[in-house]
């Protein structure tokens, strides 16, 4: 297929050298201004742009007279459904949604993509094209309701962003324990951390889960709790939380 990219930020550079590279003819990564002259020979324009930058990207895309009319045109933002793209553009082509649940976190990274979920919507060919890539990128396609997509979002924040903040809040402690800095801290939590992971791919749950709250140790997560209450509320609060919840996984 004939790919445009509109977006040459992190998600749509990876994205773009991941489908060259699956063997797509990717036409360019095109940034701000008016759409390109290649959007005229594009199959699939796919939007990476900020999620309020879609619905405006849309209508230049359904006001630029270049669209073919059997363009498929997915956008990357994971908490919005196909209408993002506007109701101009959905009555000259296939509006969709392609959603890698994956971390980008630069530009010149090349995190995997073989296993990732794809967040897919849009209608039957919009949908058909957003497998054909995704499995093209060894990724799994998933369809999700547009009324699903916050609970789907909040999954991937979830895995990614709060993981790397409670991560933050472990160095903090480490660091306060053993006298040294929360850099060097977190570098030291990184085996841990990755084994975790690991373990959550092979064993899944409650298997992967070690510690007092598997142990159902009451005595040892007070003591954590009152520990962490010494750095900050807000942590012994988040501490008793999860121990509530690991307890209903390890259940």
């Amino acid at each position: 297929m004939k790919i445009l990219v509109i977006g040459p930020g992190r998600v749509g550079s990876v994205l773009g050298r991941a489908l060259r590279a699956a063997g797509e003819t990717v036409l360019g990564l095109h940034g701000p201004g008016p759409p390109p002259p290649e959007l005229a020979l594009a199959e699939v324009v796919l939007v990476a742009v900020p999620d309020a930058a879609v619905p405006e990207v849309g209508e230049a895309l359904a006001q630029s007279g270049l669209l073919r009319p059997d363009a498929v045109v997915l956008h990357t933002a994971g908490a919005l459904g196909p209408g993002a793209l506007g109701a101009a553009l959905g009555a000259l082509a296939h509006p969709g949604a392609f959603h890698p649940l994956q971390t980008f976190p630069s530009l010149d990274s090349s995190p995997p993509l073989g296993g990732v979920p794809f967040a897919l919507g849009g209608d039957e060919r919009a949908l058909e094209v957003g497998r054909e890539l995704a499995q093209k990128l060894g990724g799994v396609p998933l369809e999700i309701p547009d009324a699903a997509r916050a609970l789907y979002h909040a999954a991937a924040v979830l895995a990614c962003g709060h993981v790397a903040a409670l991560a933050g809040a472990a160095a903090r402690s480490l660091a306060r324990a053993a006298g040294i800095s929360e850099d060097e801290a977190l570098y030291l939590l990184g085996p841990i951390l990755q084994e975790t992971a690991s373990n959550l791919g092979v064993l899944g749950l409650p298997a992967a889960m070690t510690g007092p709250v598997a142990r159902r140790d009451a005595a040892v997560i007070e003591r954590h709790a009152e520990a962490l209450a010494e750095i900050a509320p807000e942590l012994r609060a988040i501490y008793e939380l999860l121990a509530k919840i690991g307890s209903r996984s390890a259940s």
